[in-house]
């Protein structure tokens, strides 16, 4: 077996970093590892910013693939708290990120759902949509998936950009409620451990 110190694992990815794809866990490494510095090079040379790391998040689609574009929220929250404490970001990008944010957990404590969930379709206000122009999409698990995704992050963010505490007592017990009911089936645990595990998390 081959060991690897931290080191050369970031070394490995900052050499292999793009812009493309499902970056939003190699963005949560750069932040924490890359400060004090705020720029590195991939192996062809190319230079990266953890400015252009903030832009490119912010610009993607809000409900991109990944677990319904909450990945991305999480990369944007830590890179902000990493920035608050070792400065990081530009003026702009800073702004940016903290506006961007902080319009999410609005836009999510306004449209949080009756029963304290938020499915797959929370977006959509995001991108000037209306929600009951498309249908209620979702179910348990999905619900599960984006709820405690979205909890996780929120959970994250300063006092000041926090929804208040009803949201997030409305959202731990829809998901303690679920998780309870869905853990009877240990086919479904096994399939959907992954998100299960982030909303065990949250609701802890």
């Amino acid at each position: 077996n081959e060991t690897a110190t931290l080191r050369a694992v970031l070394d490995d990815l900052q050499a292999n970093f793009v812009l493309e794809g499902e970056i939003h866990w190699d963005a949560v490494a750069l932040a924490l590892y890359v400060p004090p510095a705020r720029s590195w090079k991939n192996k062809f040379g190319k230079e990266f910013t953890l400015d252009m790391l903030g832009d490119e998040l912010i610009e993607r689609e809000p409900g991109d693939l990944y677990c319904a574009g909450t990945h991305r929220l999480n990369s944007l929250t830590i890179l902000m708290r990493v920035d608050a404490e070792t400065t990081v970001l530009s003026p702009r990008v800073r702004k940016r990120v903290r506006e961007h944010l902080t319009r999410v957990a609005q836009i999510l404590t306004r449209e949080q759902l009756p029963d304290g969930s938020w499915q797959t379709d929370w977006h959509y206000s995001l991108s000037g949509q209306e929600r009951d122009a498309f249908s209620p999409a979702g179910n348990v698990t999905s619900g599960i998936l984006v709820t405690g995704h979205h909890v996780e992050w929120l959970m994250l963010l300063p006092d000041e950009m926090r929804p208040p505490d009803r949201v997030f007592a409305r959202a731990a017990q829809w998901l303690l409620d679920a998780l309870s009911k869905q853990s009877e089936d240990k086919q479904w645990v096994e399939q959907w451990y992954c998100p299960a595990s982030h909303a065990a998390r949250a609701v802890k």
